[in-house]
């Protein structure tokens, strides 16, 4: 099961030879589809969870209390441990889509540092990952009404998506709409903000490496906070798993202790 990529990624061709931002791309497109198919499944599993916690209620309320327990062990617990091995997979699923994010700041992140050799295939290499990652994190955002409305949500908060998406900005306005995506004049910019020498901080070629490297920093502490919140859940619904194996095991331990005691009764009888 599928998705189609975001319609806005840049093709290596359209600002020259890609280095990193290909493979990154293919990367964030294989985890995105298996987020998508995980997906589907809880939500499949999810309903069949609360329409066994339904059936025994029903049985539970018609006064069926042998019947309630039986659906308890058979029905309800395993379907609310597939409903929660299911929540535990697809954070996982998150956070590797989170480590594809902090893969284009990284490589574009790398391209700048270049610095002052910076080519115009890293700064083709820089746009790209750079482009690709406002274009990921405007796709997977729960603002996105299109695969993301229904089921777990999305892959991205709407405040994630726009905090990841206006640090691309801050990026690509520093170069300016004649220079960002154009290799060349890209390259001769970097390399004259950090060649010149300057008076003070505030003199533009300082500044203009200032604000990308800011952007940057912003860009991979975003990503850094999605992928704490993201352990601390997964860590959670995992203790939370735990704890629901050993309740199901004990209420099934003590109903085979109750059924064995009742065969022995029978027997003295």
């Amino acid at each position: 099961m599928s998705v189609p990529p975001p319609s806005s990624l840049p093709s290596g061709s359209s600002a020259g030879s890609s280095n990193t931002a290909d493979a990154n791309n293919a990367q964030m497109q294989n985890d995105v589809n298996q987020w998508y198919a995980d997906s589907q499944k809880i939500s499949i599993d999810e309903s069949a969870f609360y329409a066994a916690l339904a059936q025994m209620n029903e049985l539970a309320a018609e006064g069926k209390t042998d019947l309630a327990l039986m659906y308890l062990f058979t029905s309800v617990f395993p379907a609310m441990l597939s409903f929660q091995e299911d929540t535990i997979t697809l954070l996982a699923d998150s956070q590797n889509i989170s480590s594809d994010l902090r893969n284009f700041v990284s490589c574009a992140e790398n391209d700048f540092n270049a610095g002052g050799s910076a080519s115009p295939e890293q700064m083709a290499d820089m746009y790209n990952n750079v482009q690709s990652l406002n274009s990921w994190a405007s796709y997977l955002s729960s603002d996105n009404p299109g695969y993301w409305s229904a089921g777990s949500g999305a892959p991205l908060s709407a405040t994630d998506a726009a905090n990841i998406e206006d640090d691309c900005n801050t990026i690509a306005g520093v170069f300016g709409t004649t220079d960002w995506g154009n290799p060349a004049n890209m390259s001769n910019d970097v390399k004259s903000w950090f060649s010149e020498p300057t008076s003070s901080d505030n003199a533009i070629p300082s500044q203009n490496i200032k604000t990308v490297q800011g952007a940057f920093q912003q860009a991979n502490s975003a990503v850094s906070s999605i992928s704490t919140t993201l352990q601390s859940q997964e860590q959670f619904y995992i203790d939370q798993y735990n704890q629901y194996v050993g309740i199901d095991n004990s209420m099934q331990q003590s109903e085979c202790t109750q059924n064995a005691a009742f065969v022995n009764n029978q027997k003295v009888s």
